[in-house]
């Protein structure tokens, strides 16, 4: 122990010396001493020897005595002594104090003095007070004030300062707290800070910059206090600052949660700079910010660590009053960061807050009657919400109120989306019952089957909210159709067992608001393609939600209960008549309501069904309402009441059209009854009267018939032929004909009128500016009357079509009549139109993209306007026979537009604004009759009709061109594609727009080059365009698609399972190959998503390995990833190689030479192919050896057997057939045959090129016709090319003479 002691007094005497010389280093030396003596004082007991450490510590402090303060020196004492009294001893004692009572008998703490009472001091009290109100926020001050206060957990009851003191530390914990809401740059958190203490001035300051830390560091001391003494002042739970403390926890982390939420750095600045704060913080925002969301984030996570903490029996055993007042603040709490926030994206607000009340509500556990309560406040009317309907008490119960013409700002309309898509958000995370209703999920199966809607409390009071959901229709990141409606759907699937609906006050409400506002037409109305996109288009809010909650919960769903049906239409009716006279806005309202609910009727309408009774009552009597408003004279009828009443009773006959453009069906929804099939044609016939009594008033100048009643007419037609089409007699077929044939050319010329005036536009601008102003004021001003006139048309001649194909005995007469010579040349007529208003469309949209991708888009979004129509216009294309495509085409030719019809296939195939239906059609239109002749080549003096002589020609002019200018151009709208860097292609998403186009022009090029014969010229030059300008790179794009790597075969596993995309694109390559054909696969490409890009990729490898093996073997060989190209190998063995040898040999046997000299046989087992060539006495048999992964693999070339023919020729012949196999493009067969033509050109003694050794090119087929003026070797154009470009000289290759 000897030498501790003199370890001590060194020790004392270097301190003594450091401190008359080095400040600094005593004051860092004593901070580190006491520290480690006040760790020693806090682990106590727990510290291994803890009393030999504290013997140590006595022993060093009495040497600092007897050798420093006893010679007048006061370091130690200021230095050490302070230091430790002040941050151990007061915790300490109370500490010894607290166990001391905790362990003891009550007589004996009340003897000795010991009951926390004996301890309460002023002097104690006023000490606590300072600590926390006016000295700067320390450790030691936290674990002294704990200590005075207890309520470290819920066991330690005892407390050392009095109840007016512990109120004076709440009020300035929650005030410390709430400060670093000050803080925020979010008016949310300011406003938030109100509600904490709402005696604090209503205006509130960000405070200086530089009080930013400090503000921070204040809560985060407030909340160590809170957090060490938690149940002593929760003991004081009825005191008001207990919940706002509790609120101020959830707050302040809410607050850290939005602020980093928002991105970077940019933003949160963008959002500074937008308060009305200082300059002095403006221009210092990047100074703090670091500092500040550090701060922030630990004070957040701390205290979100210590809500998480607290028992559930915490929060139910709070007071009623704390609950609720802590509910209302973090209700109003919520609301304001949802309607304040700014800087947030919408959609992000929404999840941002829905989080945080799914949280606090699984934290604090309300019961049904306080959770109902919180929904309530935080649903409640405002200043921006609701602003449709808002809830009402009528005569003491639950009512709503229509806002008929609310006042609306952009700023509320704002928030007021904002707040729509939180409680969507909410609805989504919560369930609809619980929001909406009020009934928690884990009650929901305890919840009575009856529930009392008449109570002012009632859950089902909140029905307004839904509704109020359902009138706003769309907001960022959701709407009404995507996700408030299947949430609703949702529930009802749950809980169908309810007496009473909630859809049933909905649909009450609504139809309320619809009468109360004027509705357009039905008949601009869309009902036949009855979809979310449709209903969207109704203008009145009301009614667009009215239909969309029928459409959804009715018709898609067919949730309906038919007493909640039959109640809804008895309503309907009820409205329908004011006494004896008609409402007019019901009258309007009613064709919306029954396109939406007739649908579903026949599993509703039998025999013995109240409703189904009522409605078949109701349809014949408004049937006949429509016959007594039409007369035979126009100027007798009321048109209005015509309009109205006709709309009504078209909307009882729906018709459904499936099948999408290439598969177009029209079929009836509804089975009709003998009564409403004579009345339908009553009708039909009364309209035919009033139509032509209207149409001989032209001559006389008198009114004509109004368009809207004109397309009912053509509705009222194609109802005729989709219901009645039996009944109809030949006046009625003629009338059907003329009307279909009228519209249809009228928006034949309508877009020829348009492509014409864009022509226009375009040649004669004075500006780019001036130009697009007129693209855009001419597709503003089509007339939209016109287009729904030729659908609805559409629809009748797709019915027809359909007709025509039928076999039916029992309505021969009728079919004899469609199919007769006049109708079915109108029938022909009408297809030509059509195909000329497609052609017109199309080149409406070349001529725009001439003009810059802007106009472009002009255009092609017209289009997407009236989806259906030119849907429906697409179902004709592809059918039309051969001689209506070639007079269209020379019809549309003879304008002398700037663009023609190619062109404009070419547009529509890749519009900036696609339209899958017309772009299949313009896909199929390329490859087709006579737009393929067209289609391809720029040079158009190469066709396939051409003269052998005129071919001979071109053949021996394009051998003498240079090979730069050979080679034959794609149209620029393809090569633009094919071509398209392959770098940029990788880096774009597996469903750019880009990447589309690219793989769409692959399969119209490889199309074409499937339907050309081997032998034509074009082919040929294709080829050479392929080899020579394109990158075989893109087939690296093309497996992108394909994870062959799961799908290739590993170990003794002989199938191994493949990923859906993998499964996709090798059923679809083994297709193409067996097949021959990619149209499958671009017309199931819609709706674009990765498994259909793989399909199309799996078939474009398929077809290029059939038709390009050389070209994929290129790429092939240098794969530098040997997993990648083992993985493609065993893909291709797999899925490719046995079709498509199957295939090869095939053709090789099914092979005419038309030579008793040269044979080719078959062995498919040993995948072989033997030719054998004889003339005269010499022979040769090659066997050409196939491998198992053909064509990625070389073809492997040997003689058998040779007879009289020399080793070199021998050899020569063997290399030749082997060139010719591995350069071929195409079929084995067709190599063979090349080769069989090189032999025969070599016995007719032509001369083989001295450069490839070869008389026939192997790429190109052409023969040596370049002569060396010197020494007369005849030289192909393509080996001469190359060996000049890589000896870097242009003389002869034999005598060297300059060419």
């Amino acid at each position: 122990m000897y030498y501790l002691q003199d370890l001590e007094k060194c020790i004392v005497e270097i301190l003594d010396v450091i401190a008359d010389t080095e400040h600094h280093l005593l004051n860092i030396s004593c901070e580190l001493l006491v520290r480690d003596c006040l760790d020693i004082i806090q682990q106590g007991e727990k510290l291994s020897k803890f009393q030999d450490h504290v013997e140590q510590l006595v022993s060093f402090f009495l040497s600092l005595d007897q050798l420093v303060v006893h010679k007048g020196k006061t370091w130690p004492l200021e230095r050490l002594a302070r230091p430790l009294v002040e941050q151990s001893l007061p915790a300490i004692m109370f500490v010894k104090v607290r166990e001391r009572i905790a362990g003891g008998k009550l007589r004996n703490l009340q003897k000795n003095g010991y009951l926390p009472e004996h301890w309460r001091h002023d002097l104690l009290d006023a000490t606590a007070t300072s600590v926390l109100c006016d000295l700067t926020a320390a450790n030691h001050h936290v674990s002294f004030l704990c200590a005075a206060l207890g309520g470290s957990d819920q066991e330690d009851q005892i407390c050392f300062l009095s109840a007016e003191t512990v109120h004076k530390v709440l009020g300035s914990i929650v005030k410390d707290l709430a400060s670093a809401l000050l803080a925020s740059t979010f008016e949310w958190a300011r406003l938030a800070y109100s509600l904490l203490l709402p005696s604090e001035p209503e205006h509130l300051k960000l405070p200086e910059e530089n009080s930013l830390p400090i503000n921070f560091e204040t809560a985060l001391f407030a909340f160590k206090v809170l957090q060490g003494s938690f149940f002593s002042l929760g003991r004081l739970e009825e005191d008001s600052v207990f919940p706002s403390i509790l609120a101020s926890l959830f707050v302040i982390e809410w607050e850290c949660s939005m602020s980093l939420a928002i991105d970077d750095e940019s933003d949160l600045e963008g959002h500074i700079k937008g308060m009305d704060v200082g300059s002095s913080m403006s221009r210092s925002s990047k100074d703090y910010l670091d500092e500040k969301m550090h701060l922030k984030a630990n004070l957040a996570e701390s205290i979100h660590a210590f809500c998480q903490s607290l028992s559930p029996s915490f929060w139910n055993n709070l007071p009623s009053c704390t609950l609720n007042r802590l509910a209302n603040i973090l209700a109003q709490s919520v609301r304001y960061s949802v309607f304040q926030t700014r800087d947030l994206h919408v959609e992000k607000t929404a999840v941002l807050c829905s989080e945080w009340v799914v949280e606090m509500l699984k934290l604090i556990c309300l019961d049904d009657i306080n959770l109902q309560s919180f929904f309530d406040l935080l649903l409640s009317e405002g200043e921006y919400w609701p602003l449709w309907l808002k809830p009402c008490l009528q005569n003491g119960h639950a009512s709503v109120k229509v806002q008929l013409e609310p006042a609306i700002t952009d700023d509320i309309e704002l928030k007021h989306e904002r707040f729509v898509a939180f409680v969507d958000r909410l609805i989504l995370n919560l369930g609809f019952s619980e929001v909406i209703l009020g009934v928690p999920g884990n009650l929901r199966c305890a919840t009575s089957q009856s529930i009392d809607i008449t109570s002012p409390m009632s859950s089902l009071s909140r029905a307004w909210v839904a509704g109020e959901i359902l009138c706003t229709w769309t907001w960022k990141g959701g709407s009404a159709l995507e996700t408030f409606l299947p949430s609703l759907v949702q529930y009802m699937k749950e809980e169908s067992c309810l007496e009473v609906s909630i859809v049933s006050l909905l649909l009450d409400t609504l139809l309320g608001g619809t009468l109360m506002h004027e509705s357009g037409p039905w008949v601009l109305f869309n009902a036949w393609h009855l979809s979310d996109n449709e209903i969207g288009k109704i203008q009145d809010r009301f009614l667009r939600a009215l239909v969309a909650l029928l459409f959804t919960t009715n018709t898609k769903n067919c949730l309906w209960r038919e007493s909640d049906a039959l109640v809804f239409f008895e309503q309907l009716l009820s409205n329908l008549f004011k006494g004896s006279t008609v409402n007019i806005k019901c009258l309007k309202v009613l064709p919306f309501v029954m396109s939406t609910i007739i649908k579903p009727l026949p599993q509703k309408l039998n025999e013995d069904s109240p409703y189904g009774d009522l409605v078949r009552k109701s349809i014949l009597s408004w049937l006949e309402a429509a016959i007594s408003c039409l007369s035979s004279s126009p100027r007798e009828v009321p048109v209005q009441d015509i309009e109205d009443w006709m709309q009504v009773a078209l909307s009882c006959f729906p018709l459904s059209i499936t099948g999408g453009a290439q598969r177009l069906v029209v079929t009836v929804e509804r089975e009709i009854s003998d009564a409403e099939i004579s009345l339908m044609l009553t009708l039909f016939q009364k309209y035919q009267f009033f139509y032509n009594g209207a149409a001989s008033s032209l001559s006389t100048s008198e009114t004509v018939i109004p368009r809207t009643v004109e397309l009912l007419g053509v509705k009222l037609t194609a109802v005729m032929v989709g219901y009645c089409w039996t009944k109809l007699q030949e006046n009625d077929w003629h009338f059907v004909f003329r009307m279909v044939f009228k519209c249809i050319e009228s928006s034949a010329l309508l877009v020829e009128e348009m492509t014409d005036g864009i022509n226009d536009a375009v040649i004669n601008q004075v500006s780019s500016e001036d130009a697009l102003e007129k693209l855009k004021l001419m597709v503003s001003t089509t007339d939209k009357l016109t287009l729904s006139l030729a659908e609805s048309s559409l629809v009748t001649l797709c019915h027809l079509k359909h007709l025509g194909n039928l076999q039916e005995v029992e309505t021969a007469k009728s079919l004899q009549l469609i199919r007769s010579g006049d109708y079915a040349e109108s029938t022909n007529k009408m297809v030509e139109s059509i195909l000329r208003l497609f052609l017109a469309s199309g080149v409406s949209e070349a001529i725009a993209k001439s003009f810059g991708e802007e106009a472009s888009s002009i255009i092609g979004s017209s289009h997407r306007a009236y989806l259906h129509f030119w849907e429906l216009v697409a179902s004709f294309i592809n059918n039309a026979s051969p001689e209506i495509r070639r007079s269209a085409l020379e019809s549309m030719e003879l304008w002398g537009l700037t663009k023609g019809s190619v062109s404009g296939l070419y547009s529509i195939l890749f519009s900036p604004q696609p339209i899958f239906h017309l772009q299949f059609a313009a896909f199929s239109l390329l490859l087709s009759e006579p737009f393929c002749q067209l289609s391809l080549l720029k040079d158009s003096s190469l066709r396939e009709n051409c003269s052998s002589a005129q071919q001979s020609d071109i053949s021996q002019s394009a051998e003498l061109m240079p090979d730069s200018e050979k080679t034959l151009c794609l149209r620029d709208e393809l090569s633009a594609l094919v071509e398209f860097p392959t770098s940029e292609l990788l880096k774009t998403d597996l469903t750019e727009r880009d990447r589309i186009d690219v793989f769409i022009a692959w399969a119209l090029l490889l199309s074409h080059l499937q339907s050309l014969p081997s032998s034509s010229i074009i082919r040929e030059h294709v080829l050479q365009y392929i080899q020579e300008k394109v990158s075989p790179c893109i087939l690296d794009c093309i497996f992108q698609h394909i994870p062959v790597k799961s799908a290739a075969p590993s170990g003794k596993k002989k199938d191994a399972e493949l990923l859906p995309e993998a499964e996709a694109a090798a059923k679809a390559s083994k297709n193409a190959i067996v097949t021959r054909s990619l149209l499958p696969y671009v017309e199931s490409l819609s709706p674009v998503g990765t498994l259909q890009m793989s399909s199309l990729a799996g078939s474009l490898y398929g077809m290029m390995i059939r038709l390009l093996p050389s070209f994929v073997r290129t790429w092939f060989t240098t794969l530098r990833d040997r997993s990648l190209s083992y993985s493609i190998e065993s893909f291709t063995r797999q899925w490719c190689s046995p079709p498509l040898l199957l295939d090869e040999f095939s053709q090789v046997k099914d092979s005419v030479y038309a030579d008793e000299n040269f044979s080719v046989s078959v062995n498919r087992s040993a995948y072989e192919i033997v030719a054998t060539y004889k003339k005269e006495e010499t022979g040769i048999d090659l066997v050409i050896r196939l491998p198992n992964c053909y064509p990625l693999r070389h073809v492997d070339v040997e003689c058998t057997r040779s007879l009289g023919i020399s080793e070199v020729k021998c050899r020569k012949w063997l290399l030749s057939l082997t060139s010719f196999v591995r350069n071929q493009n195409g079929a084995i067969a067709e190599a063979i045959r090349t080769w069989k033509s090189n032999f025969d050109k070599e016995f007719e003694g032509v001369e083989e090129c001295p450069i490839c050794y070869s008389i026939l090119h192997t790429s190109n087929h052409s023969l040596p016709r370049l002569a060396c003026k010197t020494c007369r070797h005849k030289f192909h154009g393509a080996c001469l090319y190359k060996w000049f470009s890589t000896s870097n000289k242009s003389t002869c290759p034999l005598c060297q003479t300059p060419f």
